[in-house]
C-alpha cells in the first residue's frame, strides 16, 4: 500500500518547518458524522466559526464553474454549498468561513480585506496560494480574531486523491499508522469506518498533536479528518484547530460532512 499524502505543514499558523519536510504539503486529514456530533455536550453549542458573514458573501444562485470543474454558490442567509462537478459530489457550509479554491478570484479578492490583514492570515493565504488545485480543491479559515489561539488560525481543506482505490477500513487503518511517524508526532484519539445520515459511507480520524510556535510556546492541535469514496479516487476533509477551541467547531463541520452528498452520475 502507498503512502497517503498526510500533512507536513498545517495551514494557519506561522511554524518552522523541520528541513525533510515538504513545505508546501498541507493537511489532508478527515472531519466528522453527524453522530460525534451528538456526542458533544451543552456546553458545545453548534456555533458557526464567526457571528458575521465575511465581506465577500454575495448571494449567487447559477453556478459558474471554474476551469477545474468548481462553484461555490452562496444563499442571502450566507450559507454555501461548494459544487465539484469534475469530482461528483457538493458540499453544504455554514456561514462563518473565509471559502477560497486555488488561482479563483475569491482567493485575490481575499488579500485585500481588513481581517485578512494578520500575518497570520496571510500565511495561510500564502500556503494556499502554493497548493494544487487538482487535488486541494477548496479552504476555509475562521478569520474572527478572537479565536486566533497562540498564533493559530482554524480551518478545514478538501483534498482529492484520484488515485486512492482501497477500502476505506485500509485508508483509515493507514491513517492510523502513519500519523504518528510524522513530524506532527500525532496521537491517534479516534478512528472508525461509518455512515452519514443518508447512508453514504465515511471514514473518520480524529488525532492531536503538540507544536511548537517560533517563541517556543506550545499549541495543542486537533485535527479531525473525513474520507469519501469517488467515482474517481477518495476525498478527504480535514479541520484543523485547537484542542481548546474544537468543541466550537465540531458541531458545524460534522453537520457539513453529514450534509456530503454524491452527485448523479
Amino acid at each position: 500500500m502507498t503512502a497517503l499524502p498526510l500533512a507536513c505543514v498545517v495551514p494557519g499558523m506561522i511554524i518552522e518547518i523541520p528541513p525533510t519536510a515538504d513545505a508546501n504539503a498541507l493537511a489532508t486529514m478527515i472531519a466528522g458524522t453527524a453522530a460525534a456530533a451528538a456526542a458533544q455536550t451543552e456546553v458545545a453549542q453548534p456555533v458557526t466559526p464567526s457571528a458575521t458573514v465575511p465581506p465577500t458573501a454575495t448571494v449567487t444562485s447559477v453556478p459558474i464553474y471554474s476551469t477545474e470543474g468548481t462553484a461555490l454558490l452562496t444563499d442571502a442567509g450566507g450559507a454555501t454549498t461548494f459544487i465539484d462537478q469534475a469530482g461528483g459530489y457538493e458540499l453544504k457550509i455554514s456561514p462563518g468561513w473565509l471559502l477560497v479554491r486555488v488561482n479563483e478570484r475569491e482567493l485575490m479578492d481575499a488579500w485585500t480585506l481588513p481581517e485578512t490583514a494578520d500575518a497570520r492570515i496571510q500565511n495561510f493565504l500564502h500556503q494556499v496560494q502554493k497548493s494544487d488545485p487538482k487535488t486541494f480543491r477548496l479552504f476555509g479559515a475562521d478569520t474572527l480574531a478572537e479565536h486566533y489561539q497562540g498564533g493559530f488560525v482554524s480551518n478545514f481543506n478538501v483534498f482529492w486523491d484520484r488515485d486512492r482505490t482501497e477500502s476505506l477500513e485500509q485508508l483509515v487503518g493507514a491513517l492510523q499508522e502513519q500519523l504518528p511517524r510524522t513530524y506532527l508526532n500525532s496521537t491517534v484519539t479516534h478512528a472508525e469506518v461509518g455512515f452519514t445520515s443518508s447512508r453514504v459511507s465515511v471514514g473518520i480520524v480524529e488525532s492531536s498533536s503538540v507544536l511548537l510556535t517560533p517563541a517556543g510556546w506550545p499549541i495543542n492541535l486537533h485535527q479531525k479528518q473525513v474520507v469519501f469514496h469517488l467515482k474517481t479516487g477518495a476525498l478527504t476533509i480535514v479541520l484543523s484547530t485547537t484542542e481548546e477551541l474544537k468543541d466550537i467547531y465540531l458541531p458545524a463541520f460534522d453537520a457539513m460532512v453529514d450534509k456530503f452528498a454524491l452527485l448523479d452520475k
